[in-house]
């Protein structure tokens, strides 16, 4: 027997026919019924955005809120739910009429129902609410009713009938008992409206349609529904509201409206909010952020600017949205007391974030339109274009700032994740700037002074950081300068560094100093290590102890910088053979005339004429020697030796292009722009020069050895010195 064929569509053309007819379809039938949406909006932010909360909200609260929602231009609000208790809603209402307050759009709730006993509703007993809006003068009630309370013998001893007669008594009561001028706006709420339809479909639109009939002067204003656990699919909340407003329509009530209210649990609360605008709904009754019973809800801000992107011009001239951002922000402030959540859509500190270097599909722009800031989010995915504007953005220009350092930078984001398996934080100042300064750049000093300003609020931090500066007080004591919030290398290394560098004198001691030290003076600032300790206390703040802040501040952040201060120089060193990269040049002398400008860096005494900066290779490394014209040769200090070459090189300064100085130090130390030397595998040297009785002779700065040599008189090694720069 011949198997069926699978319906699978082997025409292309077919299927992208397909395709196009049902995209067309959901054109006409949601994004153009969205785009044209005459949009209503109850706002419920003072109720809804205190249910569920740990802190109720005060009168001052309230009233706080209720302006927030007049700022965004919507005047039909919520303002209580009485019950036969006093509530804080008593003494708000009783403000509210004190200060004159419109009351023509406000609203309160109310039950339709009385107590359930025996499975039977009491009809008898007014509900406590009716008469407190009675006596503020609140005419529009929201009535809410439940139509498959499993509590209730439903079509038993309790009918369908009973509670449409039920519902059209409390709508008498009111117009009879609370005047109101204008157009009364009464609503009712289906509260369990998905399991009502799933149980009994026939019974909701039955009360449907029997409030649809009922004469114009006891209509309802709108017929209300949610979806208290947020469970149900769009599809399905879809499909509920087009039989709904079929109904509606088909029984006289085609100017009522239907407004709907999603909870939140599983996300699909804004979807299932724009599926039922699109299949027939007017709006909604929600508070402007998301704060609500169980997980909140699908506030009203965030539908409204879906609206708005998808280009809805009347919702633009009937609400004040660009006030939408500020007012959830708000809100949430004085619900929870502290900030919506950074991703909260919309109003969410990172929700006008750019993310992979462009803003999305369509031309809207969120943070243009509520004219906000648009923060780069600094990830893996970020472009080079956008770290180099978040760190202009943060720090100022810098030369530093370029796209082969964003390209560095990235590239050290995926080495903490894939080989590090280190997950860091790269969108803060603090963040982006120890991620530049680990790829390679060098911290400017706007960075230094936008992360000393981190303020440190925690308590236990500031202790911490009490013990560090104490221990750092007493090595500083210890010095000569004492109380110029530096200390010298050897005082650091001994207060901090050693348990992470064993050795004094090696290079990666060295180059640790130089990852800390900012502004290349060869002396450790107090607020140069509090970049790191603050970086430690951002990045980790469950850190312990003083030597977890230490371990960590050395551990992820000192010794990779270290590392790529290393690489770096390494770098800069190669090819420097003959052109350095400052534009300063090594030209060979075999005798002769001094090749022209060449740079004098010394004086002798004896013969009273300029020594020049000479270099010679020895057992594969350069080294730094005077060089005098009248001996045409170069003395060098090596070993503790002397060394004279007649075939070397000198230091020349073509066409004196380069700016030069001879900058003080001491102890190995070098300014930033010092001019390299030589390097032996093992250390860096730099050029520079010593006074020596009544001569200044060139030499070779050692950071590893922490002094100069020179040849002279058989003292070679020097603590002060001066190191040449090109600026």
């Amino acid at each position: 027997m011949a198997q069926p064929k699978p319906n699978v569509t082997d025409d292309i053309e077919q299927e992208v026919s397909r395709i196009q007819d049902e995209i067309e379809e959901v054109d006409l039938k949601k994004r153009q019924r969205l785009k044209n949406l005459d949009f209503f909006c109850l706002d419920n932010s003072i109720r809804e955005s205190t249910v569920g909360q740990m802190r109720h909200h005060t009168v001052e609260n309230k009233l706080a809120i209720f302006e927030q929602v007049k700022k965004c231009g919507i005047k039909d609000i919520v303002v209580a739910s009485f019950s036969n208790m006093p509530r804080v809603d008593d003494t708000f209402c009783k403000l509210l009429v004190e200060r004159n307050e419109d009351l023509s759009k406000l609203y309160s709730f109310s039950e339709v129902t009385g107590p359930l006993k025996n499975g039977v509703y009491d009809t008898e007993t007014l509900p406590a609410a009716l008469p407190k809006n009675m006596k503020f003068g609140l005419g529009n009630v929201f009535f809410e009713l439940d139509l498959a309370d499993k509590n209730c013998d439903w079509e038993v001893k309790f009918t369908t009938d009973d509670i449409c007669k039920l519902l059209k008594k409390r709508i008498v009561w009111v117009k009879e008992n609370i005047p109101k001028d204008g157009c009364r706006r009464n609503l009712l709420n289906l509260r369990d409206l998905p399991a009502a339809m799933t149980l009994a479909p026939e019974r909701v639109l039955a009360v449907v349609k029997y409030l649809s009939q009922l004469p114009d002067d006891l209509k309802l204003f709108a017929l209300c529904f949610e979806d208290p656990m947020g469970e149900y699919l769009p599809d399905e909340f879809e499909a509920w509201t087009g039989s709904i407003k079929r109904v509606m329509d088909a029984n006289g009530w085609k100017d009522g409206k239907i407004l709907v209210h999603i909870h939140e649990k599983w996300e699909l609360q804004t979807a299932s909010t724009l599926d039922c605008l699109s299949a027939g709904a007017d709006g909604v009754w929600a508070s402007l952020c998301v704060e609500g019973a169980a997980m909140g809800h699908a506030c009203s801000t965030v539908t409204m600017m879906n609206l708005v992107r998808l280009g809805n011009q009347k919702i633009l001239k009937k609400f004040n949205c660009t006030e939408l951002r500020n007012a959830a922000i708000e809100i949430t402030k004085l619900t929870t007391g502290k900030m919506p959540h950074p991703k909260q859509c919309v109003y969410g500190e990172r929700a006008a974030d750019l993310v992979f270097g462009f803003l999305g599909i369509g031309d809207f722009d969120l943070a243009k339109f509520f004219g906000v800031p648009t923060t780069n989010r600094i990830t893996s995915l970020a472009t080079p274009k956008m770290i180099v504007d978040r760190m202009v953005n943060l720090f100022g220009t810098n030369d530093q700032f370029t796209t082969e350092i964003a390209q560095k930078m990235k590239a050290k984001m995926i080495d903490d994740l894939v080989k590090e398996s280190r997950k860091e934080e790269y969108q803060s100042a603090v963040g982006i700037a120890l991620l530049f300064d680990r790829a390679g750049g060098k911290l400017t000093e706007k960075m230094s002074e936008v992360i000393a300003a981190v303020q440190i609020r925690n308590q236990h931090h500031l202790g911490l950081i009490e013990e560090i500066r104490a221990t750092w007080d007493e090595w500083d004591a210890r010095e000569e300068q004492y109380g110029d919030n530096c200390l010298e290398f050897d005082s650091f290394y001994g207060a901090f560094m050693a348990p992470y560098i064993s050795c004094y004198h090696c290079p990666d001691a060295k180059q640790a100093l130089k990852a800390i030290d900012m502004d290349s003076d060869g002396l450790l600032d107090w607020n140069e290590f509090m970049v790191y300790v603050k970086w430690a206390l951002h990045e980790y703040p469950n850190l312990e102890t003083v030597d977890d802040v230490l371990s960590t501040a050395f551990l992820k952040g000192i010794i990779p910088a270290m590392r790529d201060e290393k690489v770096k120089n390494q770098q800069d060193f190669a090819g420097s053979r003959h052109l350095l990269l400052n534009g300063l040049s090594w030209v060979e002398w075999k005798g002769g005339e001094v090749p022209k400008d060449a740079i004098a860096g010394g004086w002798d005494t004896k013969s009273e004429e300029e020594m020049y900066i000479g270099r010679v290779k020895i057992d594969g490394s350069f080294m730094i020697g005077n060089v005098l014209a009248s001996r045409k040769s170069i003395t060098v200090s090596y070993n503790g030796e002397e060394f004279n070459y007649q075939e070397f090189e000198v230091l020349v300064n073509p066409n004196n292009s380069v700016t030069i100085d001879w900058v003080l130090r001491r102890r190995g130390r070098v300014p930033c722009r010092a001019v390299k030397a030589g390097d032996d595998s093992h250390n860096l040297h730099y050029v520079g020069k010593a006074n020596c009785g009544s001569d200044v002779i060139p030499g070779s700065v050692s950071p590893s050895d922490g002094c100069i040599f020179v040849a002279y008189e058989r003292k070679p090694c020097k603590r002060k010195y001066r190191v040449l720069v090109a600026r």
